[in-house]
């Protein structure tokens, strides 16, 4: 919108200076005109091609609209991205704090058994979708212990229930046994026992709490579960990456204990754990891994001898209004993407939770290795895990690539690069303080649910703004067209400024900032310039072949430029106002009073203010021809804009455009 309101007034400003010199020069030397009213013509004739109160009408239009945000607990730091979220046609979601409500809580904790088989019943095994789908398989292979476990997990929501419950139930055996040394074996462990002991994490745990001093959900849902103790020698802490995705702390006299996924905790493969991981996944679990190694390890290397010791299920909380939402983007035609640095299974199973279409399309991200992939992977797939920060930003500029609007929703400095990528960035106000700065919208209640009114106050702007600007064209396209009749057929411009000021007013500068206020949530075709010229053409030629037509009587039979002003304006009036109806129609009661309410003050102000108007009486014969063309114009001006409108739907419809649609490309660019 802004780029093609610039085109206009880039056009305009070319055109005026030499237009508005020619039609001087016409007037004083050739028509002999004095130099009063050849330089009051001209300044007629300019100030009708200028689009004045256009560029004001849409600032205002745009601050009304984010204030109204603001009322909604959202703060707009970018005016002209209300019209970017508006245009999106791709968004792409940050699991955490936006579908889910960014906190986590500590479902369950299970000492890990070597060789502990999860089992269902047969007649609710269900096939889990291998990690990447709709041709993406063949990078499955880069990551054959995930690709084997999903495949190969058949876990139905009871079973896994049944199956934790038994778990804890073992594990409290096991921590109430611990001074014993004794190990119950009533579960199918097929011999085998834990690692640790529930109170031995319960201590490994604390420890390491008192020591981390991470801040995230996942971070913050350990601190809540585990107490602090700071009994065990510290050598050093390993904090949270999201580039190794695990942190941990190396203690002098016990070894080090890392805890992070299990896919880059065991990358050389662990088919026990990734399976029993892969299947807590399948039910919207976050399954974290505490491994041990007797080493301590080095730099970001891991430390040799490493062993899983215990899982701990996490639980997003998903948002109240998060399914509407989704809803009403989908209803709207918008693709979402979730992305999210966990594991692609737990995603997939939220995000179906929350109901995203196609959720079972998920893929890996550690599979995509090449911009190829990823092209292939964002057109593809719904729901993206083990995602980079890196590759966010990748991810988006890709999006873009293939043509599409993207926005994007994040809240942590690891969404920056994306984030500022994107056409429309929207960040929680819970998120970072880098996050929040280059953002072009702050949802002040981190509240997910306030994107819809965000998407509908863009449309209404542009909706608004786009019918306003076809109104004003209207005016400079017909001032344009008149001036350049002037300067090769006519003697004098038929307008005097005070005349064109009171048209622009009725016509133009007070009805379109009153209905800009309408509520028009339709959705936004693309095409701004199309569009408004689409609907200003009709009437600008019309009205410019009505007063061509009365310039020829005047000239050739009447000779008088104040009747030549008067029944100019008149007409000229007279069609706006049918403009007014044809460029807003279906008129609905607010806009009827607008219209005509215009009409009334213009006809009012033509009988009551003659002089201050310099207009003047006319002739019967000239009454005759006003009433003729007042009467008939209307009609033109539907027909053409009929005509109009069925041309740009067949162009539409055409691979190929047009020599006007590519000009006006160009132009806007």
């Amino acid at each position: 919108m802004r780029n093609s309101l610039n085109a206009i007034l880039k056009t305009i400003s070319v055109i005026i200076v030499p237009m508005g010199m020619l039609l001087f020069y016409k007037q004083y030397y050739i028509a002999g005109n004095g130099i009063r009213d050849a330089v009051v013509n001209m300044v007629a004739a300019v100030l009708g091609m200028i689009p004045e109160g256009l560029v004001l009408l849409t600032s205002v239009a745009l601050t009304l609209g984010a204030l109204t945000l603001t009322r909604k607990n959202t703060l707009v730091q970018e005016l002209y991205c209300i019209e970017t979220l508006a245009r999106v046609d791709t968004l792409c979601l940050d699991k955490t704090g936006t579908i889910t409500a960014g906190t986590m809580c500590v479902e369950q904790v299970q000492p890990y058994v070597e060789g502990m088989e999860i089992k269902a019943p047969e007649a609710e095994n269900e096939n889990i979708s291998e990690s990447t789908i709709n041709g993406i398989a063949n990078q499955a292979q880069k990551v054959p212990e995930m690709a084997a476990a999903e495949a190969q997990s058949e876990v139905s929501v009871v079973a896994a229930q049944l199956q934790i419950g038994v778990v804890m139930g073992t594990t409290e055996q096991l921590s109430a046994q611990d001074s014993q040394g004794n190990v119950n074996t009533d579960l199918a462990i097929s011999g085998a026992q834990p690692e640790l002991t529930m109170g031995e994490i319960e201590r490994v745990m604390a420890n390491m709490m008192s020591v981390l001093k991470d801040k995230n959900a996942t971070a913050d849902a350990l601190h809540k579960r585990f107490s602090r103790r700071t009994d065990m020698p510290v050598d050093h802490c390993i904090p949270f990456s999201s580039d190794r995705k695990y942190s941990g702390v190396a203690f002098k006299t016990e070894g080090t204990y890392l805890m992070g996924a299990a896919q880059f905790l065991f990358p050389d493969g662990n088919e026990n754990l990734i399976k029993q991981c892969a299947a807590y996944g399948k039910e919207g679990l976050r399954v974290l891994v505490l491994a041990h190694s007797p080493n301590l390890n080095r730099e970001n290397e891991l430390p040799e001898g490493l062993k899983p010791v215990a899982l701990f299920m996490l639980t997003d909380i998903i948002r109240d209004n998060a399914p509407e939402t989704l809803a009403f983007f989908k209803d709207q035609g918008v693709d979402l993407k979730v992305i999210s640095g966990d594991d692609p299974v737990t995603v997939s199973a939220i995000a179906k939770k929350a109901g995203l279409e196609n959720a079972d399309k998920y893929i890996d991200a550690t599979t995509i290795t090449t911009p190829e992939d990823m092209e292939r992977a964002v057109a593809e797939c719904s729901v993206f895990g083990r995602v980079t920060p890196q590759q966010k930003k990748e991810m988006v500029l890709a999006l873009q690539k293939q043509k599409h609007t993207v926005a994007m929703t994040g809240d942590g400095v690891n969404d920056v690069l994306a984030l500022k990528e994107a056409d429309c960035s929207v960040v929680m106000a819970e998120g970072s303080d880098a996050a929040k700065n280059i953002a072009n919208v702050v949802l002040m209640d981190s509240n997910f649910a306030a994107m819809p009114e965000i998407v509908n106050q863009g449309r209404r702007v542009v909706n608004n703004i786009r019918t306003a600007a076809s109104m004003f064209l209207i005016k400079t396209i017909f001032s344009v067209l008149l001036c350049l009749i002037t300067i090769f057929w006519g003697d004098s411009y038929p307008f005097e400024p005070i005349q064109m000021s009171l048209i622009s007013a009725c016509a133009v500068g007070i009805p379109t900032f009153l209905l800009a206020q309408e509520n028009n949530f339709n959705k936004i075709e693309s095409g701004f310039l199309r569009y408004v010229f689409m609907n200003a053409f009709p009437a600008a030629v019309t009205i410019t072949g009505c007063v061509f037509t009365i310039m020829l009587v005047c000239q050739n039979v009447y000779h008088s430029n104040v009747m030549l002003s008067t029944a100019c304006f008149l007409v000229t009036g007279w069609n706006y106002m049918a403009a007014l109806k044809t460029v807003y129609a279906p008129l609905s009661r607010y806009r009827k009073i607008i219209i005509y309410g215009m009409q009334f003050i213009f006809f009012f102000a033509a009988v009551c203010v003659q002089n201050l108007l310099a207009l003047g009486s006319l002739e019967f014969g000239m009454i005759i021809l006003v009433f003729i063309l007042m009467t008939f114009s209307p009609v033109v001006i539907e027909v053409i804009t009929e005509w109009c409108r069925s041309l740009y739907n067949k162009a539409h419809e055409k691979e190929k455009k047009g020599i006007i649609s590519l000009f006006l490309e160009k132009v806007q660019k």
